[in-house]
Formats: C-alpha cells, structure tokens, sequence
C-alpha cells in the first residue's frame, strides 16, 4: 500500500492547525466515498447512458444501413446502381 505524510505548519500563531487538519482529513474522506462510489457504479451509469442513446436514436428518423455495415458501404453502393 502507498501511504503518504502530511504535514501542516502555520506561518503564524493566529492559524488553528488542528482545525485545518480536521477539515483535510474530512475531504480526503469525502473524496474516498466518491471514487469508490465511482467504481461501483460505473457498470449502471454506462448502462443508463446506453439505454438513454438508444431511446433518443429510437425518437428520430432511422438511418439507412445497419450495425453489420457501419460505414454504410453496402448501402452506398446499392443506391448508386
């Protein structure tokens, strides 16, 4: 595991250090919940964007050609003759 030090130093006595690592420790906290939130939920954010693509693709007008031609080759060449 990486582990690293944090020191905090004040440049005068009127700053109150321990609160300023409190605060820290409770970001870097924070920050730990969302990554790991991140990574379990990447696989249903994907899936809620693709059903969302899908649903909007769905709402308009279909495109000539079809996912075994993606570049539509076939379909160009066919409406050319």
């Amino acid at each position: 595991a990486t582990s690293i030090r944090v020191e905090f130093s004040a440049l005068d006595d009127s700053v109150d250090l321990d609160s300023i690592a409190t605060e820290f420790w409770r970001h870097l906290g924070a920050f730990a919940v969302r990554q790991e939130v991140d990574h379990e939920t990447r696989a249903i954010r994907e899936l809620l964007f693709t059903k969302a693509l899908a649903a909007s693709a769905a709402a308009r007008d279909p495109v000539p050609g079809d996912d075994r031609d993606p570049v539509e080759i076939e379909h160009s060449a066919a409406t050319k003759s």
